[in-house]
């Protein structure tokens, strides 16, 4: 069942493919704590994600984003749900294949889309097209790919995971 060097494990994927959603089920299930990395942000700051977006811009986000990624490769017995774009910055993934188990969440392009085409609360999610969307998912899967556990994230929650337990 799940392997004792798993003290740590990050969740990666495409915003909007159930990272919290299944991180939240996910601990429970293992008896670790939860962090979802965007609204430990939210919280710390103050702000939403948006709101940090657009009053320090992207780039103060991802420093923000990347502290908070190595404070939290230091707990232990811990689901991290970070955001879609964490692994992608300054050596996250890297960060996260030496210090715990990565999962990649899955989920079709189609999904996402109709998942984010309406959703004004994520910045990178406002005013997105089908081509700006899939000019970001061809940007991350190579670093996504790179996470020792890929799981389709196209059935019911539980059996989803079921399939991360598995695999753990």
């Amino acid at each position: 069942m799940v392997n004792s060097n798993t003290h740590r494990i990050y969740l990666i994927g495409m915003m909007a493919s159930g990272k919290s959603t299944v991180g939240k089920l996910l601990a429970s299930r293992l008896g670790y704590s939860f962090v979802d990395m965007d609204a430990e942000i939210e919280e710390k700051s103050g702000k939403s994600v948006s709101d940090i977006f657009r009053d320090e811009g992207e780039e103060h986000f991802r420093q923000v984003e990347s502290q908070l990624l190595i404070s939290l490769s230091q707990e232990s017995k811990i689901v991290i749900s970070t955001g879609g774009g964490t692994p992608i910055q300054s050596g996250g993934i890297e960060k996260m294949l030496t210090t715990g188990r990565v999962i990649w969440l899955k989920v079709s392009m189609d999904t996402i889309f109709a998942r984010l085409k309406n959703d004004i609360s994520r910045p990178l999610a406002q005013n997105i097209t089908k081509n700006k969307l899939s000019r970001i998912v061809r940007s991350r899967n190579p670093i996504y790919k790179q996470a020792e556990i890929k799981v389709w994230n196209k059935s019911e929650l539980e059996d989803v995971v079921e399939k991360i337990m598995f695999k753990l």
